[in-house]
């Protein structure tokens, strides 16, 4: 870890999701692992904004370049079951955007606002959810 204040824990079965305003290409960038990180640094954008690593095999993440509906974003990632999107909806206040990122296993530790992709991803909660995969 190589943050004194990390977002989150790993914990089995928990589930933090972000959307916001990154277009595809944006999107892959701020996830990116380039590789050569330190073992105090972080792998990528988005490792740098939670503070601390993660098994990028725990993310899924889409970004579209024109917004559209976030239940048409979980559609195109396959997010399942529909109680799950209904969820995502309804926490996101079921607006338009163009990313979707979501981590599983990971439960947030931090309450206060953070900055994600310089403001450009708003997280809107964690909540206990069956994990698709575990370790």
């Amino acid at each position: 870890m190589f943050s004194e204040n990390p977002f989150f824990e790993s914990v089995d079965h928990w589930v933090i999701v972000w959307i916001g305003n990154l277009d595809v290409d944006e999107l892959d960038n701020y996830l990116n692992e380039p590789g050569g990180a330190g073992d105090y640094e972080p792998i990528s954008e988005f490792c740098r904004d939670i503070g601390r690593w993660y098994d990028h095999d725990f993310i899924w993440a889409e970004g579209v370049n024109d917004e559209v509906s976030i239940r048409k974003l979980c559609e195109l990632n396959g997010v399942e079951p529909d109680e799950f999107v209904d969820e995502i909806a309804e926490r996101s206040g079921d607006i338009s955007a163009k990313s979707l990122l979501v981590l599983w296993n990971a439960r947030r530790i931090v309450e206060s606002e953070r900055n994600f992709a310089d403001g450009r991803l708003r997280c809107i909660g964690c909540w206990e959810r069956q994990a698709p995969l575990t370790d």
